[in-house]
């Protein structure tokens, strides 16, 4: 299981071994959204500096992008060859990356 905080949303983010996001509103203190994100366990959330994106790694070895807003899945990426332990997220969150025309 992966956690992940959204602070200027207020959103408590988690990923599980059954492939499923959900999203906790903090204010509220309930569930806010639940949706599948993966066949595979969720092993690592992370979200970008701007809040629009979400990212999970799954142990499956698949990466996704997902717009934060309406939690669709905006790109997919078999990033590896073999089961994801981890996705680096303080790595993802340093650098910049250039998102403009994925969240269109």
């Amino acid at each position: 299981m992966s956690v992940v905080h959204a602070s200027g949303r207020q959103l408590l983010i988690s990923g599980g071994k059954r492939g499923t996001i959900c999203m906790f509103d903090l204010r509220q203190r309930r569930l806010m959204h639940q949706f599948p994100a993966d066949e595979g366990s969720i092993m690592s959330v992370a979200i970008d500096a701007a809040e629009k994106c979400l990212v999970t790694g799954s142990s499956n070895g698949i990466v996704k992008i997902w717009n934060l807003s309406t939690n669709e899945e905006i790109a997919s990426f078999p990033a590896h060859s073999r089961p994801t332990n981890f996705l680096n997220s303080t790595k993802f969150l340093n650098k910049s990356y250039d998102l403009n025309g994925v969240l269109e």
